[in-house]
């Protein structure tokens, strides 16, 4: 996971669960050409899928490969539609 999704999940934006609820339930939306040509197939893939409590949730990925085995590596994830500055998930700090 790129550290602006880590940074996102520490801030409380949206939990580990819901990204990886969205990417289980979701569809894929489009494919991206992978600008850095790092991933499999030099393609980003753009996921939307429902979180934890049934909100659409949108991430952008891709498939790459390390020491023989392969992973997806979330670029991108948040909620769909959400003023971050009005929603918090309980017990989580502001920015």
């Amino acid at each position: 996971m790129d550290g602006k999704v880590y940074r996102s999940i520490e801030d409380g934006f949206f939990r580990l669960e819901d990204l990886e609820s969205s990417i289980c339930t979701g569809h894929v939306r489009k494919t991206e050409r992978d600008e850095l040509k790092q991933s499999i197939g030099n393609r980003k893939y753009v996921i939307i899928g429902l979180d934890m409590e049934g909100y659409d949730f949108y991430s952008v990925g891709k498939i790459m490969t390390a020491e023989g085995s392969k992973f997806y590596y979330v670029i991108t994830a948040h909620c769909t539609g959400v003023d971050y500055d009005e929603l918090r998930l309980p017990g989580m700090r502001k920015r």
